[in-house]
């Protein structure tokens, strides 16, 4: 009976997450828009939270005139305010 408070205290911390604030899927793929890095016919891939990083992965795929896909990804910070990546062609 007098581990029951530590075991409830253990419960209820493994009961409740880190969560991050960050702006969602479509804030994060509209950023990339506005900054001209999804674009035409540029493809949204995927786009997927990576929580060890705090950012988000969006893999965008461009058209290519020889018939082949370039792929980029892209990370998007939980802010919505700063973006990395690039291509590779595939």
């Amino acid at each position: 009976m007098r581990y029951l408070p530590l075991t409830f205290f253990l419960l209820l911390g493994c009961a409740t997450t880190s969560h991050v604030d960050r702006v969602s899927r479509d804030q994060a793929i509209a950023f990339l828009q506005s900054e001209g890095i999804i674009h035409g016919s540029a493809k949204v891939e995927s786009a997927v939270w990576h929580e060890d990083l705090k950012k988000w992965l969006i893999t965008v795929g461009y058209p290519h005139q020889d018939q082949k896909e370039v792929l980029a990804w892209w990370f998007v910070d939980a802010d919505g305010k700063n973006y990395s990546g690039g291509t590779c062609r595939h």
